[in-house]
């Protein structure tokens, strides 16, 4: 399990870079959807913090918007903005609302 872990994450980098240099967009991960494999590709962030993003949004829901990500330990204003080029919030309804 422990290769599979690896040869997952090093496989990503090179895929993000074969489409952000190829794309006009820089590509978009989205906070509420994606696994922690994907949030662990972005500048600032890496496993730990993606799991915990992950492990945030299972317990407490979906973000409202990126500044909702500095409730998560060990994120601030300074990483928001740095991420803010390639992430996003996608709007998710919750049932009952």
């Amino acid at each position: 399990m422990s290769w599979q872990y690896v040869a997952r994450v090093s496989s990503r980098p090179s895929q993000l870079a074969w489409k952000s240099s190829t794309d006009s967009q820089p590509l978009q991960v989205d906070i509420n959807t994606d696994s922690w494999v994907e949030l662990s590709q972005l500048d600032g962030i890496g496993p730990a913090l993606a799991h915990r993003i992950v492990e945030w949004r299972r317990t407490h829901g979906p973000f409202d918007s990126l500044e909702d990500l500095q409730r998560v330990s060990g994120i601030g204003p300074a990483t928001v903005e740095k991420l803010r080029p390639f992430a996003h919030v996608s709007k998710i309804s919750v049932q009952g609302d």
